[in-house]
Parts: structure tokens; sequence; C-alpha cells
């Protein structure tokens, strides 16, 4: 087999017609379609999970109240836990941002949120920087003593830094 000076083959070379040289084309596609690495892929950064402590509710004589907390940084809700006494507590609003987490009116016993009960979670809703979570609560026992509900977020976010 002969070589012109540019390494390409000059006498006894295959030539491809137009449809065979198509469907390598095809071929070559088809593989960065389908899963073939690709070198220019960017890395993608990793999630990290964190815990964001809400500010503690159920002050000694105050059975109303609202939580507020100002997100500082955007993360990716997880999971909304609770933890308190058993059946005194409800939830009368969840606002993340300006996304109500009820679809209905009414109030959600915060015992559905207690660790031991499975699937409570919040997954995939994102609250971003500089927007606000409310949680609207009532205490519902009657008491004077009031006890106290401790509310806090497991959250996706990237590093910080």
């Amino acid at each position: 087999m002969e070589f012109d000076a540019e390494g390409v083959p000059t006498v006894g070379a295959e030539t491809f017609g137009a449809a065979e040289a198509g469907e390598a084309v095809d071929a070559a596609v088809g593989l960065r379609r389908y899963g073939a690495p690709r070198a220019t892929r960017a890395a993608q950064k990793p999630l990290y999970t964190y815990i964001v402590g809400l500010p503690v509710a159920g002050p000694p004589t105050v059975a109303i109240g609202v939580v507020n907390y100002r997100v500082n940084t955007s993360f990716q809700v997880i999971d909304f836990i609770a933890i308190g006494t058993a059946a005194v507590w409800l939830l009368s609003s969840f606002y993340i941002g300006d996304t109500n987490m009820f679809l209905g009116a009414g109030s959600v016993a915060a015992d559905m949120f207690f660790p031991a009960v499975m699937n409570r979670g919040l997954r995939y809703t994102t609250a971003k920087g500089g927007r606000d979570i409310n949680i609207g609560w009532i205490y519902n026992a009657g008491t004077s003593t009031i006890p106290t509900l401790v509310m806090s977020l497991k959250v996706r976010s990237y590093f910080r830094g």
C-alpha cells in the first residue's frame, strides 16, 4: 500500500460510497447518544446534607404562633421533622417561600412529622435564598404549661465553602 505526504493511502485503498460514509457518521452519532462517555462533559457539583434548625415554638404563655426562618443559602428540602409532646400540637400553615405546602384548608397534627413516623417528607421542594419559611402552629391541649416543640429541616445543598 502506498501513502501520500499526509499519510492517506493512494494505491490499494478502499473507497467508500456516500451511503457507506453516511452509515459511519450515523454510528458515531449513535455512540454519543446512547451512553458513550464524553471527554468534554463537566463534572457535576456534589450535594451535601445539612440540618436547618427552625426557631423553637411554644413559649410558656403562647398557644398560637408562627415560626419564621429566612433562607440565606438555597437548598432542597428532604424532610421536615418535629419533636414534641404527641397529640398536643397542630400545624396550621406551612409555607416555603411563596409555596403553600398544604393543599387544603385546616390543621395537621404535628405527630405526622415526628421521627417515628415513616414517609413524612417534603421531598424536592426548593427554598431559595432570601425567601422565608413560615410555619403556623397551635398548642391544642388547653393546659397552662405549654411544652416545647422543636422543628428542623433536613436539606440538601451545594457546599457553601
